[in-house]
């Protein structure tokens, strides 16, 4: 959650801009700021870096396609041979992100049909009843990914259950799925005792359950290695980003003296311009990002995928405890562009102040970036914020944040 709080300095001694007021309503166009990529400085390794949020766990069900082409065996729970997508054990006491993301592609329904079910469940699979908490659920079943970031962070569906051995809560169930769009949800939580997830499709009317089905073969065909066809589980669903650890004053601080100059960028998220054997060109903190790799291993095949970043589905906290050390009255802005080698655009989101706003955000070379975040500070103000940052795909996930101090 983003937070935000002023110094005892006074309140009047910042004037803080969030989001669309910074420069135009998301989306409309007036809001992206000419930042030449000639004039930006990238931080350096000891500059920046990157911390793993501790004690998470995140749970990710991407996959696209629902039958073999070359035998027509159909990946459902209501097949002759009944399957379900992804099922992993999330381990107690973790805060957990739960990811489906699946995609209908309209090529498919001649044989699928033209409308699926599907459901989103978690099941007591040990001796001892288990408490559930659902800190918040967003889902959707259009490109508007956001959507369902937003319904997370917001804490829409907010609750507690508590789950007998044996028993089973569903998360979410959509019915009537049409061909050529996507369905996906984020689902934050924790539960007090191990907690079996699955996810699964049938059609007609009669929801078959999976208590027969065995999990759906590995379809990221080899050397298909795109992040798009990942299933599994990680250790972490939430990385902070940590600028000028070495500047900071005694009481942890950022002084706008050590950030006026040229633009300072920092660049993350998982940006390919292909499969993972040809990713981006990172400009910075490149031995950061090698550290902070993941690899997750498909519970079926075996075949492990890259997971830093990801287009989806982690966040990205970035903390900013400013403070002018200066003389003078001085503005701080954050701006967003993508990073990729091919100068493709990615879209952007950004949780702050109790709303989501996203945007399609351009590549760094041309030289556009979106402002998200703008605060004037008086001579000794402080104050403390976080941004939440999101990358939401698109062609790549790659994004460059930008601090510029005036």
């Amino acid at each position: 959650m983003m937070k935000n709080i002023l110094s005892a300095v006074s309140a009047a001694s910042v004037i803080l801009i969030i989001g669309a007021q910074a420069g135009g309503m998301p989306g409309a166009g007036d809001d992206l700021t000419s930042i030449a990529a000639g004039d930006i400085e990238f931080l350096s390794e000891s500059q920046a870096g990157f911390s793993r949020g501790a004690n998470e766990w995140a749970w990710i069900s991407d996959a696209e396609h629902m039958f073999w082409k070359s035998t027509n065996e159909l990946f459902l729970a209501d097949a002759r041979k009944p399957y379900y997508i992804t099922g992993d054990t999330i381990p107690a006491n973790r805060d957990f992100e739960l990811f489906p993301y699946h995609y209908f592609s309209p090529k498919e329904a001649p044989v699928l049909g033209n409308a699926l079910n599907y459901k989103l469940i978690a099941q007591n699979r040990t001796t001892a009843t288990v408490t559930l908490e659902i800190r918040g659920q967003g889902v959707t079943t259009e490109w508007e990914h956001a959507k369902a970031w937003e319904g997370a962070l917001r804490g829409e569906g907010r609750k507690t259950v508590t789950l007998a051995p044996g028993e089973i809560f569903t998360f979410w169930e959509a019915r009537g799925l049409k061909p050529g769009l996507p369905w996906s949800a984020i689902v934050l939580g924790r539960a007090d005792g191990n907690l079996w997830v699955c996810d699964y499709c049938w059609r007609g009317e009669k929801d078959p359950g999976v208590a027969n089905a065995k999990p759906m073969p590995d379809l990221a065909w080899p050397p298909y290695l795109l992040a798009s066809f990942t299933r599994g589980a990680a250790e972490w669903n939430s990385a902070g980003i940590n600028i000028l650890p070495g500047g900071r004053t005694p009481q942890g601080s950022l002084p706008l003296s050590v950030l006026i100059g040229a633009p300072k960028s920092i660049a993350f998220g998982y940006s390919p311009g292909g499969p993972i054997t040809k990713l981006c060109e990172y400009k910075a903190v490149q031995p950061t990002f090698n550290q902070d790799n993941y690899y997750v291993k498909d519970p079926v095949s075996g075949y492990e995928h890259v997971f830093f970043g990801g287009n989806y589905p982690v966040r990205y906290k970035l903390p900013l405890p400013l403070e002018n050390d200066t003389e003078a009255t001085r503005t701080v802005s954050l701006y967003l562009a993508s990073n990729d080698k091919f100068n493709v655009d990615s879209i952007a989101g950004v949780w702050s102040g109790g709303r989501f706003l996203s945007k399609r955000v351009p590549g760094l070379k041309a030289g556009r970036h979106w402002r998200i975040f703008r605060a004037t500070l008086y001579p000794r103000a402080r104050m403390r914020d976080e941004i939440v940052i999101v990358p939401l795909g698109s062609r790549w996930g790659g994004l460059v944040a930008t601090l510029i101090v005036n």
